[in-house]
């Protein structure tokens, strides 16, 4: 009963464990047969230590439990240990057929695939012998059921039966006793009675059947098998999601027509599909980026801004189709464009030098990530994603210090490489360097929320640093050959003189008028916006990660005892 599993078992073993070191919580289970301990650390313990230690303090009382209790099991709660996929196998043939063909044509080859750590068939009905004995006879003779097991265990096994030595030669013996077809079953002597055996036969019947449902699988309706796909802990879903697809389309082709099988579950498509999200965010960020530098940098023509405009129309039309494929390949074309566009155009051959260090800094940024054991996961490519309109700030400002030389000193586009960049550097690392002691931090978190966002940190800190090595030296150099592209007369009436850099200059001047002019009241605002920050956060409902939609339900039904 419970309070005997409870007093008998549960308890002892909460006991010893309760010492051990760096437990965070404990809670257990009981229920009739069977106890369930729960055991939990802090984060700092290590996970195979702890693991170790409450199998020791387990192992010291087990001999305290009562006659009959099973081994205890000590496992690791492992989130790997989770179904990446579910496939279910269903035909025209009854439950035991299609079972031995998911058994032995499926599972087996499918357990052969790398990183495929285990397969559980869910539905199966496997071949079983039963013996049906007939209680009446079996009172008539006086003899119980446990005989009749005993006789079965004692009489269907094979056993080593020694060594026979003749002169120099030894050969090993086995007795043969395994029983080869089920109608042998009862030729089998359970016991004599009155000078007689009693035969299995004599009993009851031997019947080549199944074994009892236990578990029920259904597809649309039908009855079928399904294959629960686990992988081994550590080791990429999608990775291992692929290649099971790719032996399974090999499977296919040697089984009979009327098999069927079908991936109803599949983890990885979940994974790649927020994946190829951020991706699609990532390259319209740098896409985009690198049209508003087009727009600020260079004094455009009617035709030049359509020609953008374009470009922008374009990939919000595919936007809007939420066709992720399509969105890809038009946002793909219409980098190819715009960096085209911006090479043809002279007055855009800067803008092109500033947009070039968005993917030298994110591809760059790849190197460091695979030194640091990083894939390419939701968290990476978010703080890729983020670090995209950051990477490029450093090659704006210092291909805005030389392009102010070429237009203001009228220098030689070399030597204002050299002096523009050199004057900026100490300014451009100190700005750098403040992103870095913000999003450093964050990749030293403790806690849970630190092991997640680990990784954001640390890829985040990468492109930064990266981008501040891409300024200094792909940014100087190309615009000393591609500025040079350009006459020294043209160079001298550009930018601000633009209509629009005028018009951008004169409001931010009216504005920093007034706000130089009325300083306590900027300042009062500015303290009043800071401590809103607090006001809404105390509002703000908390919670650990956002709900996933995964286009998914399942149900849980109680039944009543």
């Amino acid at each position: 009963s419970p309070e005997e599993i409870e007093s008998q078992i549960t308890k002892p073993i909460e006991e010893v464990v309760n010492t051990i070191s760096g437990l965070d919580e404990l809670r257990s289970t009981t229920i009739e047969g069977q106890s369930q301990i729960f055991v939990t650390f802090v984060l700092e313990r290590s996970v195979q230590e702890a693991a170790n230690d409450v199998r020791e303090k387990v192992a010291t009382v087990v001999g305290r439990f009562p006659a009959g209790t099973e081994p205890p099991v000590i496992e690791k709660f492992d989130p790997d240990s989770a179904p990446v996929m579910a496939l279910v196998v269903s035909g025209q043939r009854s439950a035991r057929e299609i079972t031995e063909i998911a058994d032995k044509r499926i599972k087996r080859q499918l357990e052969t695939v790398k990183d495929v750590g285990a397969i559980t068939l869910v539905g199966d009905r496997k071949r079983e012998i039963q013996v049906l004995v007939d209680p009446h006879k079996l009172t008539a003779f006086g003899l119980s059921i446990q005989q009749v097991k005993d006789a079965l265990l004692r009489q269907n096994v094979e056993i080593p039966g020694g060594r026979v030595t003749e002169g120099g030669r030894e050969e090993g013996l086995r007795t043969l006793g395994r029983i080869e077809s089920p109608a042998a079953f009862n030729d089998l002597i359970v016991a004599d009675f009155k000078g007689g055996p009693v035969h299995i036969r004599d009993l009851g019947t031997v019947a080549d059947g199944e074994e009892e449902a236990r578990t029920l699988s259904r597809l649309d309706g039908r009855n079928a098998v399904s294959l629960l796909i686990r992988k081994q802990s550590g080791t990429n879903t999608v990775a291992v999601a692929d290649a099971v697809k790719k032996k399974l389309a090999e499977v296919q082709k040697g089984l009979p027509p009327d098999i069927q099988f079908e991936v109803v579950r599949d983890l990885s498509r979940f994974i790649k599909r927020s994946f190829h999200e951020v991706q699609d965010h990532l390259l319209l960020g740098g896409l985009l980026a690198s049209l508003i530098v087009a727009v600020f940098i260079g004094n455009l023509l009617w035709w030049e801004t359509a020609a953008i405009g374009a470009i922008v129309a374009a990939v919000g039309a595919a936007f809007l189709q939420g066709n992720p494929q399509l969105l890809l390949q038009v946002t793909g074309l219409a980098i190819l464009a715009t960096m085209i566009f911006f090479l043809a155009v002279k007055k855009l051959r800067p803008a092109f030098v500033a947009a070039l260090a968005i993917p030298c800094s994110i591809i760059a940024t790849f190197t460091a990530m695979r030194i640091a054991g990083f894939t390419l996961n939701n968290l990476t490519m978010l703080g890729l994603a983020l670090s995209t309109g950051i990477v490029i700030d450093d090659a704006i400002i210092v291909l805005e210090n030389i392009f102010r030389h070429t237009e203001e000193e009228k220098r030689s586009p070399f030597e204002a490489a050299v002096t523009g960049t050199r004057e900026i550097a100490l300014a451009v690392t100190a700005t750098t360097l403040s992103l870095v002691v913000i999003f450093l931090p964050v990749a030293f978190m403790g806690g849970l929320v630190g092991k997640f966002w680990n990784s954001f940190g640390l890829t985040a800190t990468f492109a930064i640093i990266v981008s501040l090595v891409v300024a200094f030296t792909l940014t100087p150099m190309l615009a000393a050959r591609i500025l040079s592209a350009r006459g020294q007369e043209e160079t001298a009436r550009t930018s601000k003189e633009s209509r629009f850099y005028r018009a951008l200059e004169g409001s931010y001047e009216r504005v920093l008028a007034q706000c130089l002019r009325h300083r306590l009241v900027v300042l009062g605002a500015t303290l009043l916006i800071l401590a809103s920050g607090f006001f809404l956060l105390s509002r703000s409902k908390v919670e650990f990660v956002v709900d996933d939609d995964m286009s998914e339900f399942e149900v849980l039904a109680e039944a009543p005892p």
